[in-house]
């Protein structure tokens, strides 16, 4: 074998889970960065002037809410079927 080709060997499957366990770790990561950044950003701009622009534009807002949590019931499949989580 030359100097430039390396030999491929199976990863053993403690370095298997370890890179699953890496991987699982770094989307969740992603996924909580997502989540909660999209959160703060949709929450500033209603606080600020989105409601009083979206109203100049015949856009009704009855309600606002801040840090709601939902779930989705999946008994059924309708899309008014949200409870709110503590």
């Amino acid at each position: 074998m030359s100097a430039t080709q390396t030999e491929h060997r199976p990863a053993a499957p403690e370095e298997i889970r370890a890179e699953g366990r890496e991987t699982d770790r770094r989307l969740k990561k992603a996924e909580d960065l997502f989540t909660s950044q999209w959160g703060r950003l949709m929450e500033s701009l209603v606080k600020g002037d989105l409601v009083p622009l979206l109203q100049q534009r015949g856009i009704e807002v009855e309600m606002t809410t801040q840090r709601v949590a939902a779930r989705r019931n999946p008994s059924t499949s309708r899309s008014t079927s949200w409870r709110r989580t503590a």
